[in-house]
């Protein structure tokens, strides 16, 4: 992060534009996540995790039966904590 800024900075003082307005612009970009925006991306990538594990249990361990079970078991459980997570979302 700090030699995104610093190139940002580099790239605008040869511009001449003023550092006070560009750190403000910077610190805007970054701070256009919220909590609520957060949360969200959060379920969705841990949902993301939880369906590669249920195609990885069902494809890839079709001949190994506990082995399919243990990884559906824990894609649902990503599921289940992706959904509480959801349900977070604008209540902290």
């Amino acid at each position: 992060m700090q030699e995104f800024l610093s190139g940002w900075l580099v790239d605008f003082t040869y511009l001449k534009i003023n550092k006070r307005y560009l750190l403000f612009e910077v610190k805007k970009t970054f701070m256009s996540l919220n909590k609520n925006k957060i949360f969200g991306y959060t379920a969705l990538v841990i949902m993301l995790l939880g369906s590669a594990l249920l195609i990885i249990g069902v494809t890839m361990y079709s001949e190994y039966p506990d082995y399919a079970i243990v990884s559906c078991v824990a894609g649902v459980g990503f599921y289940a904590i992706a959904w509480a997570f959801n349900a977070l979302k604008g209540r902290i």
